[in-house]
């Protein structure tokens, strides 16, 4: 009988342990950049943090996002914008990416009518599904060399958008520019 004791006693020590790793990996905090911006950002692993969702959203109209924060003595490279992130942020006109961004996730910019200058990261490796979708006031983009893989539907409904750059090894997903009628130069 002790013995299973013992045994269960470990067993549920282990899964705390595990479950509180978990809440630790997944934590979020927000911060303020250098220009006084609130941003929430999620814990992805020991190093890296994603930007995330504002419960109540974002009402401003730059958004220039940092390299690395700093939390409870411990410094992140910002490396994600999760999905969502900026979704229905309609007084978003300016997004400045920090170098180390890799990732966009899904609608993460979705419905930010009045987004018109996008300054991509210099790593951008991926841009997630209707990641862009109906930001009316895009007229260009230039992609960096690292682009590896655009989402279906990305851009979808960006009117304005009238040109795209992008490296000829991009592979890019069935239809991620529906409902757009830009010049799209392969370099």
């Amino acid at each position: 009988m002790f013995k299973h004791l013992l045994i269960f006693t470990a067993f549920v020590t282990l899964s705390l342990s595990s479950l509180a790793q978990e809440v630790f990996n997944k934590s979020s905090f927000q911060q303020l950049n250098a220009e006084g911006v609130m941003i929430q950002y999620l814990v992805i692993s020991n190093t890296e943090v994603a930007v995330d969702r504002k419960p109540y959203g974002y009402r401003e109209t730059v958004i220039n996002i940092p390299e690395s924060v700093k939390n409870r003595d411990k410094t992140y490279v910002v490396t994600k914008i999760n999905e969502m992130a900026f979704s229905e942020s309609t007084l978003l006109k300016e997004v400045n990416m920090s170098h180390r961004i890799t990732e966009i996730g899904n609608c993460a910019f979705y419905n930010c009518y009045a987004l018109s200058t996008i300054q991509y990261s210099a790593s951008l490796k991926k841009i997630g599904m209707f990641c862009f979708g109906n930001c009316r006031l895009l007229e260009k983009s230039i992609f960096p060399n690292s682009l590896e893989y655009i989402d279906e539907s990305a851009f979808s409904n960006c009117k304005s958008l009238k040109s795209v750059s992008l490296p000829a090894s991009t592979k890019l997903s069935p239809n991620w520019n529906k409902g757009c009628d830009a010049k799209i130069e392969f370099r």
